[in-house]
């Protein structure tokens, strides 16, 4: 009986070795891209976080760096997620709160851990979602996450 043995293959990408169909890494995601980059992908989803009836800032400026952008970025505090990669890949919101540094699950948001009587809810365009950090993101989407009782 013969053994197939399978070996990655690798892309070149500006100098950077990424593998194949791969999914977003923690080293892509914190590797800015630089201004004039041509990007496979551009897309603009909105996201707003409300806790305990009130709305959350979300900073302008996450993800910005002296030498460039993260895929995933905001410029001005009104909720807008930049998502401007030169590879197109399957962004998730979870992406975006790790560039952003913030926690984020079913059960916790910005430091609120959700308890007895309270929860953490997620609506896409509108519709209930149980994806949280494993939501797709996509252009125009508005995304509200909920906490509180």
């Amino acid at each position: 009986m013969s053994t197939v043995r399978h070996s990655p293959q690798f892309d070149c990408l500006e100098g950077r070795t990424l593998l194949s169909a791969t999914k977003v890494t923690r080293a892509f995601l914190l590797t800015p891209v630089a201004e004039g980059t041509t990007l496979a992908e551009h897309i603009h989803p909105h996201l707003s976080i409300v806790i305990n009836g009130q709305a959350q800032t979300i900073p302008a400026g996450v993800g910005i760096q002296p030498n460039g952008a993260l895929p995933i970025h905001t410029h001005a505090p009104d909720g807008t997620l930049h998502v401007e990669s030169p590879q197109q890949m399957p962004f998730k919101l979870r992406d975006f709160f790790t560039i952003w540094g913030q926690p984020f699950s079913k059960k916790t948001i910005l430091g609120h851990t959700a308890r007895r009587g309270e929860k953490i809810t997620m609506t896409v365009d509108g519709r209930p979602s149980q994806q949280f950090g494993n939501l797709l993101l996509q252009d125009g989407q508005e995304i509200v996450i909920r906490y509180g009782r």
